[in-house]
């Protein structure tokens, strides 16, 4: 649960961060805080997690591998980077489930719904392609505000824009869903 919520906040931080750090401070400085913060949050997954459930912290390495990337290029556009590694990161976990179901959308309803019917496993991989989809466009909208965008344009891109992108998906989304479902349960009554 810590862990979540740690990568949930360096995730929503991370723009309002670079911003802060590269409008005050030097682009060095922003790959020493990703660093530090990467290593911090590899020490917190060894020191809670006892054998055998210890696993590798894929955010604490990319922080340090963007940290590391970021000191040795001295580039402002390495350190802007990271929204556009975590969508590509997402939009490939999605589409692997696609190839070797269960769908993560699929897996996600099973918690609350072990048996699915036929039609929403079918509507679950549309709306998990439909993921892969907003993960593919906004991964694609955060390389161009990397590149070729001003810092407060990324940073509001990125800051907030592409949150409240996500946000209303799953806001239609669920909407969708009640709609899909009063009509399967219709069809079977």
């Amino acid at each position: 649960m810590l862990d979540r919520v740690a990568t949930l906040l360096i995730t929503v931080i991370y723009p309002m961060a670079v911003f802060v750090t590269l409008k005050y401070f030097s682009v060095a400085h922003l790959g020493y805080v990703s660093l530090v913060i990467g290593g911090f949050r590899i020490f917190l997954t060894l020191s809670i997690r006892k054998p055998p459930h210890i696993r590798f912290d894929k955010l604490g390495a990319l922080l340090i591998a963007i940290g590391a990337a970021i000191i040795w290029s001295e580039s402002a556009a390495t350190a802007r980077l990271y929204p556009v590694f975590v969508n590509l990161a997402m939009l490939g976990y999605f589409g692997w489930s696609l190839i070797f179901p269960p769908s993560v959308v699929e897996r996600i309803a099973r918690i609350s719904e072990p048996n699915l019917s036929p039609q929403a496993v079918v509507y679950t991989a549309r709306v998990t392609l439909t993921w892969c989809f907003f993960f593919l466009i906004n991964g694609t909208l955060a390389l161009y505000t990397a590149f070729w965008s001003s810092l407060e344009v990324w940073t509001l891109y990125n800051g907030l824009i592409a949150y409240l992108a996500m946000g209303l998906l799953f806001s239609v989304e669920y909407f969708i869903r009640q709609r899909v479902r009063n009509t399967i349960e219709a069809a079977d009554d």
